[in-house]
């Protein structure tokens, strides 16, 4: 059995890309311990070969880390290390079922503090710690010794979680008859850590066999880092995606038979400045700024074979006056424009089909196709109490689709139409928007007592939604927003691993294309 060995420096190291995987459903880095592998200070590569030097310490500087994991681990994830530092964390090597184990060396420092994780996700798919939830081990280091280690507990990866019984009274059986050409997707995390890297092939094949879906959508964030006096666009911000990583991301994609949506989308994290109004001078200085990442994005997209690209021009439309809607429409037309020069695939664009003036610009009339939210509380409020059965939901949801229709139908558009996010909570009270804090559902931080995990909710409001986009034709896709690279049964709006992906898959058994 081949081990992996790593160097901890006194002065730790940075590496860019983590454990980044170079070849297909790998999950662990292997390489002989008699050459222990020292990680660069900077660098870009993909693969585990160009990410290490090879030094020859003395075996007398090795010390082995051994740990066992729960019998809940999924099989198809890894286990990395994470020390507490700036640095990512460190892939394991899987030497029995629920065994892993990796080598390092350190020369000057005798402790640190550690942690295990699954797929390198050392924020929300961390071990769990009785006396603190999150927390971290010491390491007493010592040469030519092994320390094992047993993880009680992965958080927001419980037993009784795991085999919760779902009540299915109100949900549908699914006949024989398929609704054509569905667009059955699911959408994954609209933001990006390198470290996930190694776990895209795994979470592609995941979805491709467990899902019935038949597209992915992926979203870079660019970020609008300045609104004023100037605004500045950054195009690999801090939630940003690499060129580099979006080309493996849709490769990986297209290996296991998935289509892909390709949807950038600028944001701004200022609060409440995007809400003013704009001089037309504004508007152009914006526009310069994104055009040349908007038209990236789309020879990328034609590079790779992307099926859909959606055009976007300002993340929320309906924040925008009369007067702005037509300045920025007028410049999002010309960029449209020059975006099918450099792309003929087809073409989406986000639209808004509540009660908002104007819904509609011109630059829709130039897609393929129109997009649209769905989300659980805002602004949808799919509830009236809390406790609302499917049946309710589904009555909302029926009239909140008659709406939208009658916005597009006012409006003279007939194309079709794409959900392009369904998205709903896994916690008691979602659909009436309980939750004022989204910090207290988000997997990444500590457990907030005050919000109980409510598994049967969202599948309640996928079952619901999934029943009335069925019975419309104007509506020829949807995709659930969102998919981890991880198994998680959080409160929050990640669907792998909880009921809520059985519940579309059965739907999307019958209407994907």
């Amino acid at each position: 059995m081949k081990t992996t060995t790593y160097i901890i420096l006194p002065l730790l190291f940075f590496l860019t890309n983590g454990c980044n995987s170079g070849s297909s459903d790998q999950t662990t880095q292997e390489s002989d311990t008699t050459a222990p592998i020292s990680l660069p200070e900077e660098t870009t590569s993909t693969t585990p070969e160009e990410n290490v030097t090879t030094q020859q310490p003395t075996l007398a500087d090795v010390m082995t880390l051994k740990t066992e994991v729960p019998t809940t681990t999924p099989l198809d994830e890894f286990i990395c290390i994470d020390f507490n530092d700036e640095n990512p964390p460190l892939p394991m090597t899987k030497t029995n079922t629920n065994e892993w184990e990796i080598n390092i060396t350190q020369s000057s420092m005798q402790s640190m503090e550690y942690k295990y994780c699954r797929n390198c996700e050392c924020e929300a798919a961390d071990e769990e710690f009785i006396d603190s939830e999150i927390g971290w081990r010491e390491l007493s280091y010592k040469s030519q010794d092994t320390q094992t280690d047993i993880v009680n507990q992965w958080r927001w990866l419980h037993n009784e979680d795991l085999n919760f019984q779902l009540n299915t009274a109100g949900y549908q059986e699914i006949n024989d008859t398929k609704k054509s050409n569905f667009i059955a997707g699911v959408m994954l995390i609209d933001w990006f850590k390198s470290s996930w890297l190694a776990a895209v092939d795994s979470t592609m094949k995941k979805i491709a066999t467990q899902t019935n879906a038949t597209w992915v959508q992926y979203t870079p964030i660019p970020e609008i880092t300045q609104l004023y006096p100037t605004p500045i666009i950054v195009k690999n911000a801090s939630n940003g995606t690499s060129d580099e990583e979006l080309i493996q991301i849709i490769q990986s994609a297209h290996k296991y038979g998935l289509k892909v949506f390709l949807n950038p989308s600028p944001w701004s994290f200022q609060e409440d400045n995007s809400t003013q109004n704009h001089s037309q001078e504004w508007w152009n200085a914006f526009e310069a700024q994104w055009e040349p990442i908007m038209l990236d994005y789309a020879k990328l997209a034609a590079q790779q074979n992307v099926e859909m690209l959606e055009f976007k021009m300002w993340p929320n439309i309906d924040a925008l006056t009369n007067d702005e809607k037509d300045k920025m429409d007028t410049l999002a037309t010309k960029l449209l424009e020059k975006t099918k020069e450099v792309y003929n695939g087809e073409i989406a664009v986000q639209s808004i089909c509540y009660d908002v003036d104007r819904p509609i610009l011109d630059v829709h009339r130039q897609s393929d196709y129109i997009t649209m939210n769905i989300w659980s509380y805002y602004p949808w409020h799919l509830g009236e109490t809390k406790d609302d059965n499917v049946t309710q939901i589904a009555a909302i949801v029926r009239e909140k689709l008659s709406e939208c229709k009658a916005y597009y139908d006012d409006y003279n558009l007939s194309k079709p139409v794409i959900v392009e996010q369904l998205s709903a909570a896994s916690y008691d009270g979602d659909i009436v928007g309980l939750n004022d804090n989204a910090e207290a559902i988000d997997s990444f931080h500590k457990n907030d007592p005050a919000y109980t995990l409510d598994l049967q909710e969202q599948a309640d409001v996928y079952e619901a939604v999934l029943q009335e986009v069925s019975k419309d034709d104007w509506i020829v896709g949807n995709f659930a927003f969102t998919y981890f690279y991880w198994d998680s049964v959080g409160k929050d709006i990640n669907i792998r691993a909880k009921p809520a992906k059985d519940v579309m898959a059965k739907w999307y058994g019958w209407m994907k294309n």
